[in-house]
């Protein structure tokens, strides 16, 4: 069984203390993640930090005085950590808070059971849940594909990675996950072409940018380039729904272009709802209704209020929200399916600047299901209990 993969978030001043941690896993059966420790010099740190967290089987944050009331990379490692809790089982564990010292916990990590460092069984309670969990989610995993006769689901991951060979130093570098599933003896070709073909359209584009962007401003080429100067594509997946009416994939792409401020995150989202093998679109959900639109956009503007913690009433009003998630169909087409309603995602700059990270407003299915088309209806009020 691989190691379990633990990414550690600290504070700067707290470094020590990640550091004796990040010695201990290594030295056992848990590959630690510790920026000082993995970063290369020239990295383009901001990305490969966000890979990290993203491909983590853990998250542990060193809550301390310091780090509870900071502000800056720390807080937007916690807040993706928790985008990314969002998408696990209720029964996964993925984030710890680590109190290194006797003090409060932040109000978004009250939820989870913290373990205290400080204390002297803290350590051991920490590895023996990191290794019981893995252990835990390896076993669901493989009673899930194992047998296709006794399970009827069966998920696959496939792997891209593509690297620039043809100089001496690389201009770009990209990795892609996808899943590839089937029902049993049904391969669900259809389905499995159309999450190909989306991987591939999204590398493709990467690609073609990246031999247009050569190297960095004021460089004429590859070749005056250093050798950390590389474009990166990296793209991952997430199963929202499966059931056998409705399957719900998103994908997170993140991209770095040599010489930009930052990495950009964007979504793209599939969404499959029988008896057709083609990929619903928004607009096709709800019928291009524009009741429906004008329904969803109220609901998502007053809750992107709420989650700022004002309400419409009192808010200043805020015309670059207003407008990512104003009444017009193309504002929700990053959308996915669950077991209590619709997701609606907003990447970064549709409803707010690149440092509030991505925002989501969930529509609930018992008050949503009206805007649903009548023929894709039936399999979401069985998903849904309605």
């Amino acid at each position: 069984m691989a190691k379990p993969k633990v990414f550690i978030s600290y504070a700067a001043e707290d470094y020590s203390s990640a550091e004796r941690l990040y010695d201990a896993f290594a030295a056992g059966e848990i590959d630690p993640w510790l920026d000082r420790k993995k970063l290369r010099p020239g990295q383009y740190w901001q990305l490969h930090i966000d890979r990290a967290i993203r491909s983590a089987d853990f998250v542990l944050i060193l809550i301390s005085r310091n780090s509870a009331t900071k502000r800056g990379f720390v807080q937007r490692e916690v807040k993706q950590a928790l985008d990314i809790w969002q998408d696990k089982l209720e029964e996964d564990v993925f984030l710890i808070p680590c109190r290194i010292e006797d003090c409060d916990v932040p109000d978004a990590l009250r939820r989870f059971q913290w373990v205290d460092l400080f204390s002297t069984q803290g350590l051991d309670a920490l590895i023996d849940t990191i290794l019981q969990e893995q252990s835990r989610s390896v076993r669901a995993r493989v009673h899930l594909g194992a047998d296709a006769s006794s399970s009827p689901l069966d998920i696959r991951i496939s792997e891209l990675t593509f690297r620039d060979a043809a100089k001496a130093r690389s201009s770009y570098e990209a990795n892609a996950f996808y899943p590839e599933i089937s029902y049993g003896a049904d391969p669900q070709n259809a389905l499995n072409a159309i999450i190909k073909g989306t991987v591939f359209s999204q590398l493709g584009a990467f690609l073609n940018a990246s031999n247009r962007i050569s190297g960095p401003p004021g460089l004429d080429g590859p070749e005056e380039a250093p050798a950390s100067w590389t474009n990166e594509f990296d793209l991952r997946y997430s199963i929202k729904l499966i059931t056998r009416d409705v399957v719900s994939v998103e994908f997170s792409i993140v991209t770095y272009y040599a010489g930009a401020a930052h990495s950009n995150l964007h979504t793209k989202t599939l969404n499959f709802l029988q008896p057709g093998p083609a990929a619903v679109s928004f607009c096709e959900l709800i019928g291009n209704q524009e009741e429906a639109v004008r329904k969803i956009s109220k609901y998502c503007i007053e809750s992107l209020y709420r989650q700022r913690g004002h309400s419409i009433a009192d808010a200043q009003r805020d015309e670059w929200l207003e407008s990512g998630a104003g009444p017009e169909a193309k504002n929700f087409e990053k959308y996915t399916l669950g077991s209590d309603g619709i997701t609606i995602k907003f990447d970064p700059y549709q409803v707010d600047c690149y440092a509030a990270g991505p925002q989501i407003v969930i529509l609930p299915g018992d008050q949503f299901l009206d805007c649903v088309t009548d023929e894709l209806r039936c399999p979401l009020q069985r998903v849904w209990g309605l």
